[in-house]
């Protein structure tokens, strides 16, 4: 049958099940807009691609689906390379669609000319280093296949980004197609341990006397968290959990550990410990530097067989789904469980209380004790990096099904606003957004989408009058903190340009009133906590 081939295209994402797209747009990708319009999906329309990429990577996180960008030639396609190279190291699937110049003018200095002939940027190569797959459709007729195969790249085995280019000329010639649905092409299915290689691990995992479980973001598996906690409740260890998987677990369990990998409480307990089962985790090159790793065994279960011993030699892996490991356990609880469990619920029991100050400000730690003790159980909770990222990580407790959205691997500064907006356009669930006052600033110019598209997000700005994690590694290591201090805007009056609701605390019970009436308000709020005056650098 013939047909056009920005149709072609549209009928595919809308057989794929895209819900929404989000981009900028620009004479080449104006045709593929237009195909939408009757598909049922909706469009989101972005100030800028940077915000548009990152907000397909928050709703495909909190959506478990495949985001997806339009987007123009030229720096519409360059302004994708940070945000993708965000996806790629998270493992998050984002397919991007970009026009290109016109097929004919290629290698003879065309607007937006993105080829890499005579002074052209090759972006197509600038982004296969950050992606998946990078292609350039070099017909009409070689779009549907390219497109398919870009769909089953992003989408099978470990997840990520891919890029397709079109030139714009192609978008309304016809082509023969017999394109029909048929979603068995994606192989979605992991490989299965090998069952003797995990029943060494297990053997080994039961004569320790201190074991800890590790789990972290390449736990690959569909709908493994209740899989993941029952194998918990019955070996009855110790368990903690990367940046990237507290998705997978209920952090209120009293064999909870710790998050992240900085937590006092994991790397006290390193100590003793004398075995670590990683599932799913990429252990940082300086994790066990404090650490005698003579002293410790081990063992990594992976569906990815070039993550096994690629940040420290293991004794003993297997390589596979974690779901096809955890049902070779047996139902027999750890010969020290009773101990164990008793020691994590007397450290869980011990609640952290913050810094008592008689200065003017809020301590960050009582800005998230507030929400994760007002804000409902589903919340979707999403920061930026910095400071930010690493209380929450270490100290948000998020509840089984609970999404945290989180920019782990690149640290993306900036990140936290459009990964929100995309969270609250994927889900009816309430989103919390914390970020710093550098932070807000590098994603501010997407807030009129939430305005454009009458979200509700409720933004907490934490204000150090600085981007505090640098500016402090800057003393620590220069001994000034040049650079890294600036004035700020008046955040609520910004705020009440975009029609939100705005605040503004210095004290914790301001807070916690603001807070309050944040979760009754309909519309967005921001409320702009002023740090205690120690913590301003």
């Amino acid at each position: 049958m013939k047909t056009k081939v920005r149709d072609l295209v549209a009928s595919i994402l809308k057989d794929e099940g895209v819900g929404h797209i989000f981009g900028h747009t620009g004479d080449s990708i104006l045709a593929m807009w237009q195909s939408i319009r009757h598909t049922g999906i909706t469009p989101i329309f972005n100030k800028t691609e940077f915000g548009a990429a990152l907000m397909a990577d928050g709703y495909s996180r909190t959506a478990d689906t495949m985001g997806v960008i339009f987007t123009t030639g030229g720096p519409g396609a360059t302004n994708l390379a940070t945000p993708l190279g965000t996806a790629y190291l998270d493992s998050i699937p984002l397919l991007a669609i970009s026009g290109s110049a016109v097929s004919s003018h290629i290698g003879k200095n065309a607007f937006q000319e993105g080829s890499g002939r005579g002074r052209s940027i090759e972006q197509r190569l600038c982004l296969k280093a950050v992606c998946k797959r990078a292609m350039l459709a070099p017909s009409p007729e070689a779009v549907e296949a390219m497109l398919l195969d870009g769909i089953r790249a992003a989408c099978s085995g470990r997840p990520g980004p891919v890029y397709l280019e079109i030139p714009s000329d192609f978008w309304d010639l016809e082509v023969d197609s017999e394109y029909q649905p048929n979603k068995l092409y994606k192989n979605t299915t992991l490989p299965e341990v090998s069952q003797k290689d995990s029943s060494q691990i297990i053997n080994q995992l039961y004569v320790s006397s201190y074991p800890l479980l590790m789990i972290g973001e390449g736990v690959l598996d569909k709908n493994i968290s209740n899989a993941i906690m029952n194998s918990i409740d019955r070996l009855g260890i110790p368990f903690c959990v990367s940046p990237l998987a507290k998705n997978l677990v209920n952090e209120f369990h009293d064999l909870r550990l710790g998050s992240g990998y900085e937590s006092a409480a994991v790397h006290n307990y390193l100590e003793k410990c004398d075995y670590v089962l990683l599932l799913g985790v990429r252990l940082q090159p300086d994790f066990f530097d404090n650490h005698d790793l003579a002293s410790i065994t081990l063992a990594q279960v992976d569906s990815d067989p070039f993550e096994i011993g690629r940040s420290f030699p293991v004794n003993l892996s297997a390589v596979g789904s974690t779901s096809s490991f955890l049902r070779l356990i047996p139902r027999i609880s750890h010969k020290r469980s009773i101990e164990l469990l008793a020691y994590l619920t007397r450290l869980n029991n011990s609640i952290i209380e913050p810094k008592i100050s008689d200065l003017p400000g809020v301590a960050p730690l009582e800005i998230s004790q507030t929400v994760m003790e007002l804000a409902p159980e589903t919340t979707i909770i999403v920061c930026d990096t910095g400071y930010t990222k690493e209380r929450i990580v270490h100290d948000y407790k998020t509840h089984l099904g609970q999404k945290i959205l989180v920019s782990d691997r690149n640290g993306c500064m900036g990140y936290s606003i459009p990964a929100a907006i995309g969270a609250a356009i994927a889900s009816d669930n309430l989103v919390v957004c914390f970020c710093g006052d550098g932070g807000f600033q590098m994603g501010l110019n997407e807030l009129g989408v939430v305005m454009n598209y009458g979200l509700k997000i409720i933004f907490i700005i934490e204000d150090n009058g600085g981007c505090g994690s640098i500016s402090d590694y800057n003393f620590a290591t220069y001994d000034n903190r040049y650079v890294s201090n600036f004035k700020n805007p008046n955040f609520e009056m910004l705020a009440k340009s975009y029609g939100f609701n705005s605040s503004s605390a210095r004290k914790v019970s301001e807070f916690k009133s603001q807070f309050a009436q944040a979760l009754a308000h309909k519309g967005t709020s921001l409320i702009h906590a002023h740090l205690l005056s120690n913590y301003l650098k």
